[in-house]
Formats: structure tokens, C-alpha cells, sequence
């Protein structure tokens, strides 16, 4: 049977497992103690909104996601590459983690608009707020290194 709410919620599982896995990578890279610091938290919140997102598929009968997003596996590949290459890592990382923000509110927008189903609406909505915060704080330390 198809599900759509939890083809919906997989499909948000996926891109909050991409930023998971960027954030944790970026944490042991870093230079800046504060950021390693930021960007463990915003794995760990990821982490937190990847459990809820599959206990709620899980609800509605369908297996978890375990997969990533070819736009997110890329995007990480790309700040290695650059940082590999010489690039600022701190630099590079908050201007690619930031976009991955913009992505994940992006996609929750969206999902929240196709949700027919009021529960889902609840759940979106809720996460919404994790998903705003997290985005603007990422965009507020992305303006602050582009200022220094």
C-alpha cells in the first residue's frame, strides 16, 4: 500500500540524514573550537529530528529511509574537495552548511503546503521551528565570517 504521508516524511528523513552526516564531518574538521562546538549541536539536532521523522513513518506502516540525497552527498563532496584543496575550512563549511539550511527549510516548506494530513501538518510544523532556528543561526555565523 502506497503511503504518501510517509513517502513525505522519508523524503525530509533523507535530506535531515544529509545535513546529520555534513555536520559531523564539518565538526572534525574545523579549525574554530566554536564551530566544531555549533556544528556538533546542529548534528545532534539533526539527529533528533532524524529519529522523530522515522518513528513517524515507522507509525504509518513503511520502513525509515536509510538513504541520502544526491544533492546533499554532493554538496559535502564539494566543501571537502575545496578544503582539501587549501580553501579556508571554517569558511568553506559555513557557506555550505548554510546552504544546506537553506535547502532542508526549503523542503519543509513545501512538504508542510502538500501535507493532507493534519497529524503530518502538527509534525512539520513543529519541526519547522528546529528548522527555522537552526537555519537562521547558520546564516548568522555564515555573515559574520563573510564580515571578517
Amino acid at each position: 500500500m502506497h503511503n504518501r504521508s510517509a513517502d513525505l516524511l522519508n523524503d525530509l528523513l533523507e535530506i535531515v540524514r544529509d545535513g546529520e552526516r555534513f555536520y559531523r564531518d564539518a565538526a572534525e574538521r574545523a579549525r574554530s573550537p566554536e564551530l566544531r562546538g555549533t556544528f556538533k549541536q546542529m548534528a545532534e539536532l539533526r539527529q533528533r529530528l532524524m529519529d522523530e521523522l522515522a518513528e513517524h513513518v515507522t507509525a504509518r506502516g513503511e520502513r525509515p529511509s536509510d538513504k541520502r540525497t544526491l544533492a546533499g552527498t554532493s554538496r559535502q563532496l564539494v566543501a571537502d574537495t575545496l578544503t582539501a584543496l587549501g580553501a579556508p575550512v571554517d569558511d568553506v563549511y559555513l557557506r555550505h552548511l548554510e546552504a544546506a539550511e537553506d535547502r532542508l527549510l526549503h523542503h519543509y516548506e513545501r512538504a508542510l503546503e502538500a501535507a493532507g494530513n493534519d497529524r503530518v501538518q502538527q509534525i512539520l510544523r513543529r519541526h519547522l521551528l528546529a528548522v527555522r532556528a537552526a537555519h537562521d543561526r547558520m546564516k548568522a555565523l555564515r555573515d559574520q565570517s563573510l564580515a571578517a
